[in-house]
């Protein structure tokens, strides 16, 4: 989630010297200190605290950044329109402003995750590190994350630095808006129709591309800058004033002016209490819903200091406190939960959480008092800004150098003993790279020559939603010299199934297949698509399924296992004329990689089966539906989990070899070993009704 990036006022409250405060005071191009705007910011950076600390409590926080967005934009356009007015702006002042704000805090974080992830990460976790510290340095963190967004990254919640993304939006914002304001002064343009008219460009490109590519809609600056330009379009109608009902009744002891004020305050807080109790992670977000945060932070900037609500809640003295010190606590608080659920191997428990949360609270006053403050104020301060430059300069090349050289492999310490640190470098598997797939020849015992999604665009750096053209042909072709036929349909739970059929059924049985990456099956396809892969996919199944007339189809997917959607594909492959239909179960899902785990948790001892890591909610879903779950004569429900799960836990490995029986690569998918071993000791059975 998100970072926050405040922007510069000039002005401290209370812990501000009196000679500091008398030369901001002929600063007339920065805005009055508004209590009310650091309490504002305190809403933001606790709601994401709150959030990530405790997601079911306030399953709406994340819209805390979106709030401090529309922050940013008033105070800095405020800055720059005033200075563009009385052409005393600077490039470089500004510039060098926001080096001052932002080094200081944002250095001491990427430096800390750097030694911390050097004695506690492995090769692959330590190099992914090194990207994202470089992405944080050079403000571009939100498009290296868009780059590993796909269905093969790893989990958001492992990524320290996951939450410099917004940081790097801001910035792209300051790079970006100043110029453009400068440009329009020059030609004396009318700057609010200016930025109304980059505000709606931006607002249809993130209407556009919310439901078609959600993904790139929350990380591309382009579909974010509309909420920054809201509160530029507010700095612009609020301009030398304190409220905008000071724009309508300029004097703020009438009752017109308070009423407005008052109103404007009050709308803020419905929205944004309507944010943060209705929104959820499965909203199509950002999109029309963005507008609540956003209209709500606008609303409560509008209503001006003097608003009942915002002397009396945002104004007290706490949070204002909590709103001084917003940038490096949200900068602490998100690397000291993602190291902890690292090294956990699960979500942490609630003790835990809250603790490092109070944890990141002391962090980010310590850095507030004792670095960010004396760097921002006080002489010299081109030093300091040469300084902060070059030490977060240095901070990217340290980075880059760990990207570079896998994690520094070889030249820190190993994880939890001797040989834990190979065992888990053997199965890294980071995209790009695909370490591990091509290691052990997975594209192939995974069959993705069956696979609608582009591997090879994505080895490339790029993720498409278009399907490939066409799979290979044997893939939905009968072959004559094989009187039986089994067609695997589903996601990659499914194309893990291959490897193990290949080796253990009779030679008379063909194995007929279409498994894609991510996709789960659907029978409400009517027609195919060059635009979706996951389309295409069920297009092409339910084609050849009518066409070829297995034997029996296996299914099998990871989400949407319920006894609705399984009676719903059942009826389909039924009016197809499949005989018989298999739905195989999740595989043990666990709450991290499994090579990780084993090398942190259970090394060097790794019992045969273990409960450490193992995701309860997944076992318990299985066992509803093999309860619930009674379609007919010819459709059945096999369950991995009641092969590989006893109640000491879930299979880690089988044989005598722990690195290459290792049962899973990683959270939920199967490596050969463990396809080979479902595929003989429950599925080829199922199948075929011989026992092997």
């Amino acid at each position: 989630m998100p970072a926050f990036s405040p922007e510069e006022t000039d002005v401290l409250p209370q812990e501000k010297t009196q000679a500091e405060a008398a030369r901001q005071a002929q600063v007339s191009t920065h805005p009055k200190y508004r209590p009310d705007i650091d309490g504002l910011r305190a809403v933001a950076v606790l709601s994401v605290l709150v959030f990530h600390g405790f997601p079911n409590i306030l399953k709406g926080g994340f819209i805390g950044v979106d709030i401090f967005f529309v922050i940013s934009g008033f105070l800095i356009s405020t800055i720059i329109i005033n200075g563009l007015r009385q052409n005393v702006f600077s490039f470089v002042e500004f510039y060098a402003r926001r080096v001052k704000r932002i080094f200081p805090a944002l250095l001491v974080v990427l430096l800390s995750c750097l030694v911390a992830g050097w004695f506690t990460l492995y090769d692959g976790e330590y190099q992914q590190l090194g990207k994202h510290v470089l992405g944080g340095a050079g403000f571009v963190a939100n498009l290296v994350l868009l780059a590993e967004s796909n269905y093969f990254d790893v989990m958001a919640d492992s990524k320290p630095l996951l939450h410099l993304w917004s940081l790097g939006i801001e910035e792209q914002f300051y790079f970006f808006w100043p110029l453009a304001l400068w440009v329009a002064a020059r030609r004396r343009w009318n700057l609010p129709l200016v930025t109304l008219g980059v505000i709606a460009l931006s607002f249809v490109w993130n209407l556009a591309w919310v439901h078609s590519d959600p993904t790139v809609t929350f990380y591309a600056p382009q579909t974010r800058f509309w909420e920054l330009l809201v509160g530029s379009l507010l700095a612009y109608a609020m301009l030398g004033r304190q409220s905008y009902a000071a724009v309508l009744y300029p004097d703020p002891r009438s009752r017109a002016h308070r009423a407005v004020a008052n109103a404007c305050a009050l709308a803020g807080v419905v929205m944004l209490a309507a944010g943060l109790l209705l929104l959820n992670k499965y909203r199509a977000f950002p999109g029309w819903w963005a507008w609540l945060p956003v209209g709500g932070a606008a609303a409560l900037i509008a209503a001006g200091p003097q608003a009942l609500f915002n002397r009396w809640i945002l104004g007290n003295p706490v949070l204002r406190w909590f709103g001084v010190i917003s940038f490096p606590l949200y900068l602490w608080h998100w690397p000291l939960l993602a190291f902890a659920r690292i090294l956990e191997g699960q979500t942490p428990g609630r003790l835990t959480r809250a603790g490092l949360l109070l944890l990141s609270v002391l962090l980010a006053w310590l850095t507030y008092k004792l670095i960010e403050s004396p760097l921002r104020f006080g002489r010299e301060r081109r030093h300091k800004t040469a300084a902060l430059l070059g030490g977060v300069a240095l901070a990217g090349a340290f980075g880059l150098g760990a990207f570079l050289s896998n994690g520094f492999a070889g030249a820190r310490p190993g994880l939890a003993g001797v040989g834990a640190q190979e065992f888990a470098a053997y199965f890294e598997n980071t995209v790009p790279g695909f370490h591990y797939y091509d290691l052990v020849g997975l594209h192939e015992k995974y069959r993705d020559e069956c696979n609608f999604y582009d591997l090879l665009s994505l080895r490339k750096g790029i993720e498409t939603r278009a399907p490939l053209e066409a799979i290979a042909p044997a893939c939905y072709t009968r072959d004559p010299a094989k009187p039986k036929a089994v067609f695997v349909w589903g996601d990659s739970l499914a194309q893990q199934l291959y490897h193990g059929l290949q080796v253990n059924l009779p030679p008379e049985w063909q194995i007929l297949q279409v498994g894609t990456s991510g996709c789960e099956p659907r029978v409400n396809v009517l027609a195919p698509t060059h635009e979706n892969y996951c389309l295409r996919s069920n297009w092409f199944a339910l084609k050849t399924l009518a066409e070829t007339k297995p034997d029996v189809v296996v299914v099998s997917f990871l989400a949407q296992h319920t006894v609705p959607n399984m009676n719903l594909i059942a009826d389909k492959l039924k009016a197809l004329g499949v005989g018989k239909v298999i739905f195989v179960g999740s595989s043990p899902q666990w709450t991290a990689n499994l090579p990780g785990l084993v090398a942190r948790k259970l090394w060097p001892d790794v019992p045969r089966r273990t409960l450490v890591g193992v995701d309860q909610q997944v076992l318990q879903d299985d066992a509803r539906l093999r309860q619930n779950f009674r379609y007919g004569p010819g459709v059945t429900f096999v369950s991995m989990i009641d092969l590989l799960c006893k109640q000491d836990g879930c299979t880690t490995y089988v044989g005598d070899n722990l690195r290459d029986g290792l049962i899973g690569y990683d959270q939920h998918h199967l490596t050969p070993a463990g396809s080979d071993y479902v595929a003989k000791h429950l599925l080829v059975e199922s199948i075929t009704g011989v026992k092997p």
